[in-house]
């Protein structure tokens, strides 16, 4: 993010005019353009109260002439107009030991090279700020009795826990990650089967690794270890070699993510794995009796909550949530009844994690009183962002499918909290109706993908080809809405060669892509039973990130030989203008 530090003397902080003298700015438009295409925030120190306010940027104009925002900024001869979010908030001096200078950068982390230290050893009003994100910031600045019990400490160091803590190795979508827990963690939920806490949310505490993973081959997919988590600026010993890069993230109010480093201790033994793997036993005991393979039964519990007149119009919404999925279908009668569904509520580990988080943050408040939500399949790109949600709007129709053998801590943690939330009716998709249509009326069609692990053998249309994603993936719920002359496909994370024959065998008006655009196998998607799209303007939609590996050129250009026009969701940079499609 691109940030602003200035210091000035003020009484009155209504509609201030910031004054500073001696600096020079290099590049005026350069400077104006690069807080635009990624605004941050304002830090201004305020020298009459010994005050840091903070406010979000959310554009700044340059010699404008006419005031745009309610600050005005003087930067020795150039004038700009700087319009923020809402009001600023006020903060003590200290947390100035959080921030640092753009010639600092080097040295995140070590409080001798903070905004604070050297704002004590030089005189200076005006710097580029360089923080983690604006959440961390805040981290001490709340209280928040769940996170605090959870982590023992306001830190999500262990090197100040005594609380160890445990990684399982995954792979989602391409991602090598660690997901991560701790008895109190694994206390709290098995708690939460017997009694619900009223301050529990399903929460998030993950490790994402950025180096190289060609040195990951020795992990196995599922495997516990105990670890430490350190800073990015940890000094290795020769005695450790296990040592990764990578964020942090965590979600016990607020979200934050922050770059950190990951030191593999010990593989744990079989005791220990069990004790670990406790809760997750006990639910998916448990959650028998939540599990479904009537198809006319989900048909219900979807087709009860839609408007019930003859002719629906659907408004569907795409957002860009990063490398994640989150889609809004409004389903709303001439009367003016309406129900959303919600297909999906993700969040990519964007590079972009502020414009993400604005627009998952829209995505939830957006979602109508009356709602319902399907999730394709259990990957944190698909679930993060209930961390935005309501505990009003947990309380409504879940469908899900059944849990994978493989799954993340913190998946887990939302399905548990799914089952045992009395006001929440869960339906979890039972693998019985793998590769099936589980139900298909003349609005709405549901089904499963088949559900075979990578680099297995697959069969559509009689051609056969090996999978090219996981089974986390390939045992998806896929969607089809429709009215009298249009289509569109919802495929999750589901590969084609993974769908039922009747979602392949279909011409839609839209697509979005499955697993983000990602590699497959196949040049000719007619090959397997996909028919052309059925109009030239049609559009297939990729939830994409700032990741150049996706789409992948192979699945771009397959699916521009059906006649679909490829439309990436991370060109949609501004939050209040995201995708829309009318189907009426």
């Amino acid at each position: 993010m691109e940030n602003i530090f200035l210091e000035q003397y003020i009484v009155n902080m209504d509609n201030v005019k910031l004054k500073i003298n001696h600096q020079r700015l290099k590049d005026v438009k350069k400077f104006v353009n690069q807080i635009n295409e990624n605004p941050g925030y304002l830090f201004l120190l305020n020298k009459y109260d010994e005050k840091v306010y903070i406010g979000e940027i959310i554009e700044i104009s340059y010699n404008t002439g006419g005031p745009v925002s309610n600050y005005e900024i003087e930067i020795g001869s150039e004038k700009f107009s700087l319009k923020l979010f809402e009001k600023m908030q006020k903060f003590n001096f200290d947390i100035l030991e959080r921030i640092y200078s753009q010639n600092q950068k080097k040295n995140i982390g070590i409080k001798n090279f903070s905004l604070k230290n050297t704002y004590g050893k030089k005189n200076f009003k005006f710097a580029r700020p360089i923080i983690y994100n604006y959440d961390f910031l805040l981290w001490n600045e709340s209280v928040h009795n769940l996170r605090n019990s959870i982590l023992e400490e306001k830190t999500l160091f262990n090197n100040n826990n005594n609380n160890k803590i445990y990684a399982k190795f995954l792979e989602e979508d391409g991602e090598r990650l660690f997901s991560l827990t701790n008895f109190k963690m694994i206390e709290t939920d098995l708690k939460m089967l017997e009694t619900l806490r009223e301050d529990y949310r399903p929460y998030f505490y993950e490790f994402y690794i950025e180096e190289d993973k060609s040195q990951l081959h020795k992990f196995q997919i599922g495997e516990i270890y105990e670890v430490v988590i350190a800073d990015k600026y940890y000094k290795v010993k020769e005695e450790e070699i296990n040592i990764y890069e990578g964020s942090l993230l965590f979600s016990a109010s607020p979200l934050i993510e922050i770059p950190a480093t990951l030191i593999i201790k010990s593989k744990l033994s079989h005791d220990e794995k069990e004790k670990i793997n406790e809760s997750e036993k006990i639910l998916r005991q448990k959650l028998e009796t939540k599990r479904v393979k009537d198809g006319k039964l989900i048909e219900r519990s979807i087709m009860n909550k839609i408007p019930t007149t003859e002719e629906l119009d659907f408004e569907i919404t795409i957002y860009n949530v990063g490398q994640g999925n989150w889609s809004k279908i409004t389903v709303s009668d001439s009367k003016g009844n309406k129900l959303d569904i919600v297909y999906d509520v993700g969040m990519g580990n964007s590079r972009n994690l502020s414009l993400t988080k604005k627009i998952a943050q829209k995505a939830a408040a957006a979602i109508e009183e009356h709602h319902i939500f399907i999730l394709s399949h259990w990957d944190l790109d698909h679930i993060k962002g209930v961390v935005y949600l309501t505990e009003i709007q947990f309380n409504t129709t879940w469908i899900v499918p059944e849990l994978p053998s493989n799954i993340s801590f913190s998946a887990l943690r939302l399905a548990l909290y799914l089952f045992r939330h009395p006001n929440i009716n869960v339906i979890f998709v039972s693998e019985e109706l793998n590769n099936k249509a589980i139900f298909s009326n003349k609005y709405i069609a549901l089904g499963k993908g088949e559900g075979k692990k990578i680099g297995t053998k697959a069969i559509r249309n009689n051609i056969e080809y090996k999978t090219s994603y996981t089974i986390n993936n390939n045992i998806g719920l896929v969607l089809c809405v429709k009215n009298k002359e249009e289509k569109i496909l919802f495929t999750g994370d589901c590969e084609y060669i993974q769908l039922p024959i009747e979602f392949l065998n279909t011409k839609y008006d839209a697509i979005v892509m499955a697993h983000h655009g990602a590699s497959i196998k196949y040049d000719d998607l007619t090959e397997i039973g996909m028919l052309p799209a059925s109009k030239n303007e049609s559009k297939a939609y990729v939830c994409v990130g700032k990741n150049n590996k996706y789409p992948h050129c192979k699945h771009v250009a397959a699916i521009k030989n059906l006649n679909f026009k490829v439309v990436e969701t991370r060109s949609y940079i501004n939050e209040n203008k995201q995708i829309k499609i009318i189907l009426d």
